[in-house]
């Protein structure tokens, strides 16, 4: 099991100024809560149950190599 950085320099630049904009929480989140702080719960669970693929904002990609 790993997870990386996205890849795309530019797309992770671009989603770290958004968390940071958003006080530590994904981007992507309609509510503020302690589940959406970067690393979100919901990507936390996939890894958890381990479902390969991105987090909701793409900034971190979870595999099972």
């Amino acid at each position: 099991m790993k997870v990386t950085i996205n890849s795309d320099k530019e797309l992770v630049s671009e989603i770290r100024s958004a968390i940071k904009a958003a006080e530590g929480h994904c981007p992507c989140a309609i509510e503020w809560t302690e589940d959406t702080k970067c690393m979100c719960k919901a990507f936390r669970d996939q890894i958890e149950q381990g479902i390969e693929g991105e987090c909701h904002c793409g900034l971190y990609i979870f595999t099972n190599d």
